[in-house]
């Protein structure tokens, strides 16, 4: 079409002459917020690569700053960032909190087998931080369960991983069309969490998933902020007007 920018002096922007050039908008937060979440993504990357063993740390942070030329290597960038800043967040996160009850969860890890998670495991941990615990106990990391044995301890939330926006809804779908699923008080409520894929990633993404796991599973207490377009990962649950009584709304048992 001819548009290839100031070559031809069209394109996205209109470059002839005495054509208005658009002042952009500056939000510096904004940008920060962006940051940030890119910077996330990037630095899980590495720490799964160190973690896995692929490269060590010099080499991963070599190969950014010399061969995509980043200004520093993201394993140091996130060093600078520190585990102090992790800290206070999650320390934030517990004054808010506070004396509530723990919310009791189905960590699903697999479905078939039904897998979850085991009380040594990190993302209990992170469960613990987010106000939450498994109603499975077990010494086992990654202990596999009947649906029978899920029937009978009746979660108040059952918590998928995924990295897409629709997935808590079409899990709640599937369940309520699902033989014993369907018979589950937590599925009748549309108490189904779908959290990002960090929470089982032992990395700063990690932290984030804490707090939106955290906004879900008490939405009495995050109320006015679930309100708000985040720009973090986003944690989706169904507990709309539409799915669940009105009285439950702001459940979390």
């Amino acid at each position: 079409s001819g548009r290839l920018g100031r070559k031809t002096r069209i394109g996205y922007y209109d470059y002839r002459d005495g054509a208005v050039m658009p002042k952009p908008e500056e939000d510096r937060a904004l940008g920060q917020r962006l940051l940030d979440r890119v910077l996330a993504m990037l630095i899980n990357e590495a720490v799964d690569a160190l973690y896995l063993r692929v490269a060590s740390a010099r080499d991963i942070d070599v190969a950014m700053t010399r061969g995509v030329n980043y200004p520093k290597g993201l394993l140091a960038w996130c060093d600078e960032i520190g585990a102090a800043t992790v800290l206070e967040r999650l320390d934030a996160l517990h004054t808010k909190l506070g004396d509530r009850p723990m919310v009791h969860v189905l960590f699903v890890v697999w479905e078939d087998p039904l897998i979850t998670i085991g009380q040594n495991t990190f993302i209990a941990d992170a469960l613990r931080w987010a106000g939450a615990e498994s109603v499975v106990l077990s010494k086992q990391n990654w202990p596999t369960l009947s649906l029978e044995e899920v029937v009978r301890l009746q979660p108040d939330y059952i918590v998928f991983t995924s990295d897409h926006g629709e997935g808590a809804r079409t899990q709640l779908a599937d369940l309520r069309s699902r033989p014993a699923w369907k018979d589950l008080e937590a599925v009748e409520m549309g108490h189904v969490v779908d959290v990002s894929e960090e929470a089982v990633r032992p990395s700063p993404g990690l932290v984030d998933a804490i707090e939106q796991l955290a906004r879900q599973l008490h939405p009495e207490v995050f109320g006015a902020e679930n309100r708000i377009q985040h720009l973090n990962y986003e944690v989706h649950v169904i507990a709309a007007q539409n799915t669940i009584p009105r009285e439950c709304e702001l459940c979390a048992r």
